[in-house]
């Protein structure tokens, strides 16, 4: 399995979500298990097929999420020198100039469209 980097806080909310299905949604899912169970024949009985299913998915995910615990590494955040907002600059601070061609208005006979053609010739 690769490994996992996560933070102390992801590593504890992971832990208690094991926790959580483990003690919370086995249970309750045995509990569906032996009363589909009660009501007679398995051979016909949807409720049973179900709640067997549904056991099976939540053992997959808690072994999915043992197996990543197992597997992670926990990153030690005050070692980061990230700031937690973005610093902003001014707009004019990063604006550049951008030269931009004459008007179209303008006569191609002004001075300013022959320098600009001067300047930048057509790409080919």
């Amino acid at each position: 399995m690769p490994i996992t980097y996560m933070t102390k806080e992801g590593y504890k909310k992971k832990m208690e979500e094991i926790a959580y299905l483990e003690s919370v949604k086995r249970p309750e899912i045995s509990r569906a298990i032996a009363e589909a169970r009660d009501k007679g024949d398995l051979s016909e009985n949807s409720e049973y097929d179900a709640a067997k299913e549904a056991q099976g998915l939540l053992e997959m995910k808690i072994s999915q999420l043992k197996d990543l615990v197992a597997s992670c590494r926990i990153i030690d955040e005050s070692r980061w020198n990230i700031p937690s907002w973005p610093t902003a600059r001014p707009i004019s601070a990063t604006r550049k100039s951008v030269r931009r061609p004459p008007s179209p208005r303008a006569s191609s006979g002004t001075s300013s469209a022959r320098l600009w053609k001067s300047r930048f010739p057509p790409d080919s």
